[in-house]
């Protein structure tokens, strides 16, 4: 059995300048949210694009947060691609707003990789 998962979150940004909305619901059958990575298409994408972000209601990104922050570039391993967090999966609802920096060429689809540890026995 894995013990590690991660879980994808993806978005349509449909237009320049575009607030799409995000919400889903982290995995139940793991207990931790360790580590937030986030895709957009193309590399111009970041410039200007905002992400604000909870998890259970708790304000994990403020409004205005540049997505910038949370990415790496290909030259980056792996296994340090995700910025930390610790907060609770189990079926914990993910909700943010994505606003668009509108740069590119729309739509495009964005997404937010979840890492997730612990599964819980069954």
């Amino acid at each position: 059995m894995a013990k590690n998962k991660f879980q994808l979150i993806k978005f349509t940004v449909p237009q320049a300048g575009a607030v799409v909305n995000i919400n889903a619901n982290s995995d139940r059958l793991y207990k931790n949210i360790t580590g937030l990575f986030a895709s957009l298409p193309e590399e111009k994408a970041f410039e200007g694009s905002t992400l604000q972000l909870f998890v259970n209601d708790q304000e994990v990104f403020p409004e205005g947060y540049e997505l910038k922050m949370i990415t790496c570039g290909q030259q980056t391993s792996p296994n340090e691609r995700y910025y930390a967090i610790e907060e609770e999966a189990g079926g914990s609802t993910i909700r943010g707003r994505f606003t668009d920096g509108g740069q590119v060429t729309y739509p495009y689809t964005g997404t937010l990789y979840l890492k997730l540890e612990e599964k819980i026995s069954q």
